[in-house]
Protein backbone atom coordinates (compact mmCIF):
# COMPACT_ATOMS: atom_id res chain seq x y z
CA UNK A 1 0.00 0.00 0.00
CA UNK A 2 0.52 3.84 -0.60
CA UNK A 3 1.33 6.02 2.96
CA UNK A 4 0.41 9.31 2.27
CA UNK A 5 3.11 11.77 3.27
CA UNK A 6 2.06 14.92 4.62
CA UNK A 7 4.65 17.72 5.77
CA UNK A 8 3.89 20.63 7.69
CA UNK A 9 3.66 23.88 6.36
CA UNK A 10 6.41 25.71 7.98
CA UNK A 11 9.23 24.06 10.53
CA UNK A 12 9.59 25.59 13.67
CA UNK A 13 12.73 24.43 14.29
CA UNK A 14 15.29 25.13 11.40
CA UNK A 15 18.45 23.46 12.56
CA UNK A 16 17.18 19.85 11.90
CA UNK A 17 18.62 18.63 8.80
CA UNK A 18 15.23 16.35 8.35
CA UNK A 19 11.91 16.78 7.47
CA UNK A 20 9.38 16.80 9.97
CA UNK A 21 6.57 14.04 8.74
CA UNK A 22 3.56 12.57 9.27
CA UNK A 23 2.14 9.24 7.80
CA UNK A 24 -1.15 8.21 6.92
CA UNK A 25 -3.77 6.75 4.30
CA UNK A 26 -6.64 8.75 3.65
CA UNK A 27 -9.60 9.50 1.18
CA UNK A 28 -12.13 11.91 1.01
CA UNK A 29 -16.10 11.22 -0.05
CA UNK A 30 -15.01 11.56 -3.63
CA UNK A 31 -12.92 8.53 -3.45
CA UNK A 32 -13.93 5.02 -4.84
CA UNK A 33 -12.90 3.86 -1.13
CA UNK A 34 -15.93 6.02 0.18
CA UNK A 35 -19.27 3.94 1.24
CA UNK A 36 -22.48 5.27 1.59
CA UNK A 37 -22.23 4.35 5.51
CA UNK A 38 -18.96 6.57 5.26
CA UNK A 39 -21.28 9.11 3.62
CA UNK A 40 -23.64 8.73 6.61
CA UNK A 41 -21.88 7.89 9.74
CA UNK A 42 -19.17 10.34 9.23
CA UNK A 43 -19.41 13.22 6.44
CA UNK A 44 -23.20 14.08 7.05
CA UNK A 45 -22.61 14.25 11.30
CA UNK A 46 -19.58 16.61 10.19
CA UNK A 47 -21.20 18.32 7.39
CA UNK A 48 -22.41 20.80 9.45
CA UNK A 49 -19.41 21.93 11.27
CA UNK A 50 -16.28 21.74 8.60
CA UNK A 51 -15.95 21.90 5.37
CA UNK A 52 -16.80 19.08 3.31
CA UNK A 53 -13.49 19.30 1.15
CA UNK A 54 -11.13 19.27 4.57
CA UNK A 55 -13.27 15.73 5.91
CA UNK A 56 -11.11 12.92 5.24
CA UNK A 57 -11.23 9.26 6.90
CA UNK A 58 -7.80 7.28 7.39
CA UNK A 59 -7.60 3.56 6.56
CA UNK A 60 -6.22 1.49 7.39
CA UNK A 61 -6.50 3.35 11.34
CA UNK A 62 -3.06 3.21 11.93
CA UNK A 63 -0.86 6.55 11.41
CA UNK A 64 2.37 7.83 12.68
CA UNK A 65 1.61 11.84 13.25
CA UNK A 66 5.31 13.82 14.13
CA UNK A 67 5.23 15.42 17.12
CA UNK A 68 5.19 19.44 15.23
CA UNK A 69 1.88 17.84 13.59
CA UNK A 70 0.69 16.62 17.14
CA UNK A 71 1.57 19.94 18.36
CA UNK A 72 -0.61 21.98 16.04
CA UNK A 73 -3.84 19.28 16.28
CA UNK A 74 -3.79 20.06 19.83
CA UNK A 75 -3.91 23.83 19.58
CA UNK A 76 -6.48 23.66 17.00
CA UNK A 77 -8.66 21.61 19.19
CA UNK A 78 -8.33 23.48 21.95
CA UNK A 79 -9.00 26.65 20.13
CA UNK A 80 -12.26 25.61 19.36
CA UNK A 81 -14.51 26.28 22.07
CA UNK A 82 -18.42 24.86 22.15
CA UNK A 83 -19.60 28.52 23.21
CA UNK A 84 -21.25 27.14 26.34
CA UNK A 85 -20.35 29.83 28.76
CA UNK A 86 -20.68 32.83 26.56
CA UNK A 87 -17.09 32.76 25.91
CA UNK A 88 -15.51 33.45 29.20
CA UNK A 89 -12.47 31.66 30.74
CA UNK A 90 -14.90 28.67 32.02
CA UNK A 91 -15.85 27.53 28.47
CA UNK A 92 -14.59 24.15 27.29
CA UNK A 93 -12.16 23.54 24.91
CA UNK A 94 -12.11 20.20 23.09
CA UNK A 95 -14.62 21.92 20.70
CA UNK A 96 -12.99 20.16 17.27
CA UNK A 97 -13.22 16.71 18.86
CA UNK A 98 -16.14 17.47 20.53
CA UNK A 99 -17.70 17.61 17.10
CA UNK A 100 -16.73 13.86 15.97
CA UNK A 101 -18.97 12.46 18.64
CA UNK A 102 -21.12 10.51 16.91
CA UNK A 103 -19.06 10.27 14.10
CA UNK A 104 -18.43 6.53 13.42
CA UNK A 105 -14.99 5.58 14.84
CA UNK A 106 -14.00 9.10 15.10
CA UNK A 107 -10.15 8.49 15.48
CA UNK A 108 -10.33 7.45 12.07
CA UNK A 109 -11.71 10.47 10.51
CA UNK A 110 -10.54 13.07 13.42
CA UNK A 111 -6.66 13.08 12.67
CA UNK A 112 -7.18 13.40 8.71
CA UNK A 113 -9.69 15.99 9.09
CA UNK A 114 -7.40 17.88 11.33
CA UNK A 115 -4.41 17.75 8.85
CA UNK A 116 -6.68 18.97 6.05
CA UNK A 117 -7.91 21.99 8.28
CA UNK A 118 -4.31 22.32 9.03
CA UNK A 119 -3.48 22.58 5.49
CA UNK A 120 -1.31 19.24 5.60
CA UNK A 121 -3.28 17.03 3.40
CA UNK A 122 -2.00 18.63 -0.16
CA UNK A 123 -4.82 17.09 -2.71
CA UNK A 124 -8.41 16.14 -1.18
CA UNK A 125 -9.48 15.00 -4.35
CA UNK A 126 -7.45 11.63 -4.88
CA UNK A 127 -6.93 8.94 -2.29
CA UNK A 128 -3.36 8.31 -3.46
CA UNK A 129 -2.35 12.43 -3.03
CA UNK A 130 0.82 13.50 -2.87
CA UNK A 131 2.22 16.28 -0.32
CA UNK A 132 4.51 19.55 -1.35
CA UNK A 133 7.51 20.73 0.98
CA UNK A 134 6.73 24.17 1.72
CA UNK A 135 10.18 24.80 3.26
Amino acid sequence: TKSKDVQPTKRRNHHHHHHQRSYLQSYNERATQCTRFDERECWDKLRPHIPTDAIHKSLPGWIVLCRTHVEEIVKLNDGITDGRSGGGSGEDKDGLWRMFKSVWAPEEVFFPTALALLGHVMSPSSSSSSSQDND
